[in-house]
């Protein structure tokens, strides 16, 4: 996600170079469920735009139910990047931020 943002200078959405695909709008503040396709689901947000150009594939959560990931990114205010594994083994919330 962070380097979508730098390459697109300073913007996640858009189309991305070399594909037919678009990745969506991210909005500060906002915790999203991060998914592998479309989705009309509330809160969800389709990330198979950075796939093949970013990531080879988007991860999932062993005990996610596709298309969702079972994964939650944020971009906060001063636009940093943290996701969270929310359905990890012991019940506690891993967070990885950038």
């Amino acid at each position: 996600v962070g380097e979508r943002i730098s390459d697109n200078h300073g913007t996640f959405e858009g189309s991305v170079a070399g594909t037919t695909q678009t990745c969506p709008t991210l909005a500060a503040a906002t915790d999203y469920a991060i998914n592998k396709g479309p989705t009309s689901a509330s809160g969800a947000l389709d990330l198979s735009c950075l796939s093949p150009a970013y990531i080879p594939s988007l991860p999932s959560d062993p005990k996610a139910a596709a298309p969702d990931t079972g994964y939650i990114l944020n971009l906060d205010e001063n636009d940093r990047v943290t996701v969270k594994a929310p359905l990890s083994e012991l019940g506690t919330t891993i967070e990885a931020g950038r």
